[in-house]
């Protein structure tokens, strides 16, 4: 584990960032991560 954390910030931000940079979410979550919120209707809320 390299960390735990909280992050606040604005959901609607993020996603417009990770439709602009799609590689971005390979530098801010792990594969897990990434495979969980795939499944859900708006990813970056989770």
């Amino acid at each position: 584990m390299t960390g735990v954390g909280l992050d606040l910030l604005e959901i609607d931000r993020l996603e417009r960032a990770l439709e602009r940079r799609p590689l971005l979410a390979e530098r801010l979550f792990t594969a897990a991560e990434r495979d969980y919120a795939a499944g859900k209707a708006r990813p970056a809320m989770h």
